[in-house]
């Protein structure tokens, strides 16, 4: 093993509640995770580029099951869980797709469940689009806080970025 090696390691980043691997150094630290507290309906309104009425409600998951789309539309309600491996399309928005479980424009979604700490939920869905809403994750955010978060047993395990990292994909223009 090289010496480069020895000082690198895996570690996840999350980024708009979407976890990406990425190489680099890090120093691991630990808090408690947080579910939404109760199944609630949670939002009926339509996609934006479908145009399809979507109903959704978010509900509560065990310790580390991170969040997971389920499709209650399709024949036994495939997931997706929301993860950087199942990232299919980011042209028009973000895409996650497992199998028969593909769901769209989840970011908004994500960055309220992100921002409000909640680390374990299962979100049905019956379209293949997340509802527009106003365009911002702040109705999102708005009806978790009404339905509220618990504190759950399981630590959260997240990395610390120490060192200055660099992501280039020159090929892509990306630097």
């Amino acid at each position: 093993m090289s010496r480069a090696k020895d000082f690198f390691s895996n570690f996840v980043l999350k980024t708009a509640g979407i976890l990406c691997v990425f190489q680099g150094f890090y120093k691991q630290k630990l808090e408690k995770k947080i579910r939404p507290e109760h199944k609630k309906e949670f939002l009926d309104a339509k996609g934006l580029h479908t145009g399809l009425q979507v109903r959704m409600t978010i509900n509560p998951a065990a310790d580390n099951t991170g969040i997971i789309f389920r499709r209650v539309d399709l024949e036994g309600c495939p997931e997706v869980p929301a993860l950087c491996d199942y990232v299919t399309d980011t042209s028009r928005g973000t895409t996650i797709e497992k199998g028969a479980a593909k769901v769209s424009t989840i970011e908004h979604i994500m960055s309220a469940l992100w921002t409000l700490e909640v680390d374990n939920a299962i979100v049905d869905i019956n379209a293949p689009e997340t509802p527009i809403m106003d365009g911002s994750a702040r109705e999102y955010a708005q009806r978790i806080m009404e339905v509220g978060t618990v504190e759950q047993s399981a630590e959260r395990r997240y990395y610390e970025v120490t060192e200055k990292q660099v992501y280039t994909l020159p090929e892509k223009g990306v630097a």
